[in-house]
């Protein structure tokens, strides 16, 4: 059934922890899922007959060494006592997050939208972004710059003319995580280059 999304399906139940941690995994994982045929004009995208089968395969093989299969009346089988487990994941909670956490796409078959049937890389558009049309911010990846922090000193006397002139290089308590600062020749730090970090 395409564009069929269904939270804790067949085998999609976690064997034990939080339901609720999944859950939001599921949602991220349909969110991409949606986000994907939304930017690349997807009309449907459904899971191919070769993907489930495998992951039937992959279920048989993984609750055939467990206790789930041992021979006992349960929800996750249906109400049966030997029967096939249909509840949960094959595998623990933790392991069910990761395999949800990048969408295998290539496990789908797609029917793309009237104007990218000739072609489905249509979507690339006309070379320019929308904020680039529309005059918006085109500088996104600035966001995330590493600007080193400035350490606050406490003020020092400054030294007299005759002493020692040359720059001091003063740990400070940041120095425990490698980072050391470094002062101007008057030791105030806060001129020049003083008062910024660098980490080692």
């Amino acid at each position: 059934m395409p564009n069929f999304f269904l939270y804790l399906g067949p085998n999609g139940g976690p064997p034990s922890g939080s339901f609720i941690a999944t859950l939001e995994y599921i949602a991220e994982y349909m969110i991409k899922c949606i986000s994907k045929m939304q930017r690349e004009h997807i009309l449907s995208m459904e899971v191919r007959q070769e993907a489930l089968e495998s992951f039937s395969q992959q279920v048989e093989k993984y609750f055939a060494k467990t206790i789930f299969t041992y021979k006992c009346r349960s929800w996750f089988k249906r109400n049966q006592d030997d029967g096939k487990v249909v509840g949960l994941w094959p595998g623990s909670n933790t392991h069910a997050q990761q395999a949800l956490l990048n969408p295998r796409y290539e496990d789908f078959t797609y029917v793309h939208m009237e104007d990218a049937r000739d072609n489905i890389l249509s979507w690339l558009g006309n070379g320019l972004t929308v904020a680039q049309i529309e005059n918006g911010a085109t500088t996104a990846y600035l966001d995330n710059v590493d600007v080193p922090p400035i350490l606050n000193h406490t003020k020092r006397p400054k030294k007299s003319p005759s002493q020692n002139t040359t720059p001091a290089i003063a740990l400070s308590a940041s120095a425990a995580n490698g980072i050391v600062a470094h002062e101007d020749a008057n030791g105030d730090g806060d001129k020049g280059s003083g008062g910024f970090a660098t980490g080692f």
